[in-house]
C-alpha cells in the first residue's frame, strides 16, 4: 500500500542570534512584552526559509531578549500556491515557536534567573487578524 507524500515539510531549523540582557540591579518580573517579526524567501524549487525573530522584554525593561530563528520548510511540487501560503504563513511559525520558547527558557534559566517560559500562541489566529486589518 502506497502512502501519500507529505505537502509541507519541516526541515529543521538554526538559531542565527540570540541577544540577552538583564539589568542586574533589579527584579525581573514576569510581565513580559513579546512581539514577533519574520522575513521569508525561496531557495530553490519547492524549499522556503523563514527567518523568524522574537522579541521579549519586560514592561521595565530590566530584561530584554531577541531570538533569530531559521526555519527549513518544503512544499510538495503539486501543493496549489495559495494552499502554500497558509501553510507557510501559519503553520511555519507555529511549527518553530516551541523551538524559540524552549531556547528562552534555556538561556534565561541559565543565566541565573527564573526561566521564562512563554505562552503557548494561535498563530494561526493571529494571522486571520492581520488579514482583516488589510482587508
Amino acid at each position: 500500500m502506497a502512502t501519500e507524500q507529505t505537502k509541507f515539510k519541516f526541515n529543521g531549523y538554526r538559531i542565527i542570534k540570540s541577544e540577552i540582557s538583564i539589568n542586574p540591579d533589579c527584579d525581573i518580573n514576569q510581565k513580559l512584552n513579546i512581539s514577533f517579526s519574520g522575513k521569508s524567501h525561496r531557495t530553490e524549487n519547492s524549499v522556503y526559509i523563514l527567518d523568524l525573530s522574537t522579541f521579549v522584554a519586560n514592561e521595565d525593561k530590566s530584561l530584554d531578549i531577541k531570538i533569530e530563528m531559521r526555519g527549513f520548510f518544503e512544499f510538495a511540487n503539486d501543493l496549489e500556491p495559495n494552499r502554500q501560503d497558509v501553510f507557510f504563513n501559519e503553520s511555519a511559525p507555529s511549527i518553530m515557536f516551541p523551538y524559540i520558547r524552549a531556547a528562552i527558557s534555556t538561556i534565561t534559566g541559565v543565566s541565573g534567573i527564573a526561566p521564562i517560559i512563554l505562552p503557548t500562541l494561535n498563530f494561526a489566529e493571529g494571522v486571520r487578524r492581520a488579514l482583516e486589518k488589510k482587508e
